[in-house]
């Protein structure tokens, strides 16, 4: 039996822009996500950064390229 240890982020952008956006149906829909996979969080969150994106000090936030940070962004 083989054992495969590693980590996946989905990082979906947290600004209020993203997280108020919905399709003409009327479905919630976020416009900004990324995913990135590797052996510890950090390597993850390195590949993330890598593509302009920012993360919050307590992993619960993400922010895409050029968005702006809402009030209480990663807190």
């Amino acid at each position: 039996m083989t054992i495969i240890n590693g980590y996946a982020v989905d990082a979906y952008c947290d600004c209020k822009q993203c997280q108020t956006e919905t399709l003409p149906t009327g479905k919630y829909c976020r416009a900004e996500m990324i995913s990135a996979a590797g052996e510890t969080y950090a390597e993850c969150a390195a590949e993330i950064k890598h593509h302009g994106w920012q993360l919050s000090r307590n992993r619960t936030a993400a922010l895409a390229p050029g968005h702006k940070k809402p009030k209480g962004w990663g807190q």
